[in-house]
């Protein structure tokens, strides 16, 4: 199938992260606020987009690369413990859903923990495994995000966290005669014992 002749007109999208606000205790009755969870940007616009111009035979329904945003996650704890973060979404294919067939793609990096860099570990289940960790992890939705130490899940009472973000939308999304608002979700949840 090949591009239609786009109609020129403008698009918002608006890619909206959204910090659950929880810190979640793993048992027992919940402290009063042990930890504060912090996003350097609550809400990514990606701005107002025109359907792009393509080359002749390109598939209408490809993934569009619309871009990459980086924030910051930082979580805070008034005692060391073994910290994870969380990410909740409606997964689609390798990433959280983004409008009606888009993508939205994570990757975490440039992890602190206690000021000292730690790798990391992207996984569905806790106890994580041991292993080394990567520097860089892909995570998707149901999947946590644990600091790595020697191999080990490691302790801290701060864990900073650089976040990517890439956005991919089919471009026939992008074929309308109105102005419309396409947008995605993410929420973080940070656990802790």
């Amino acid at each position: 199938m090949t591009a239609p002749p786009p109609t020129r007109t403008a698009h918002s999208l608006w890619l909206t992260c959204l910090l659950l606000g929880a810190v979640l205790p793993w048992g027992g009755l919940a402290q009063a606020e042990p930890c504060a969870l912090s996003v350097s940007q609550p809400s990514i616009a990606l701005g107002n987009l025109t359907y792009p111009r393509v080359a002749p035979g390109h598939a209408i329904d490809a993934p569009h690369e619309l871009g990459t945003r980086q924030i910051t996650v930082q979580l805070h704890c008034v005692a060391e413990s073994p910290l994870n973060l969380m990410l909740r979404g409606i997964r689609q294919a390798d990433g959280v859903r983004f409008a009606e067939r888009g993508a939205l793609n994570m990757q975490v990096f440039d992890a602190l923990l206690d000021g000292r860099p730690v790798m990391l570990q992207a996984t569905d289940q806790l106890p994580a495994a041991s292993n080394a960790g990567a520097p860089r992890v892909q995570v998707l939705p149901g999947q946590r995000v644990i600091p790595m130490q020697a191999g080990q899940p490691a302790r801290g009472s701060q864990l900073t966290v650089q976040m990517a973000i890439s956005t991919t939308l089919p471009l026939d999304e992008l074929v309308s005669r109105d102005r419309k608002t396409l947008s995605g979700r993410i929420e973080l949840e940070a656990n802790v014992p």
